[in-house]
């Protein structure tokens, strides 16, 4: 998984990326970024084994 900048993200287009924000939910309640999933890192490894944000390509 590659880091990027905000200014960076908002270069992609949004089929290009799926963005996860896994900060607890106190840290959620100050807000998230537009079109984010929120998903506790505790959760991460699970949901990636699952595949729920593997996006269809054409």
């Amino acid at each position: 998984m590659k880091e990027i900048t905000f200014d960076e993200l908002k270069e992609l287009s949004d089929e290009s990326y799926e963005l996860i924000d896994i900060r607890d939910e106190g840290l959620i309640a100050y807000g998230m970024i537009s079109g984010a999933v929120h998903i506790l890192l505790m959760n991460w490894r699970t949901a990636k084994s699952l595949q729920i944000f593997q996006r269809k390509r054409n």
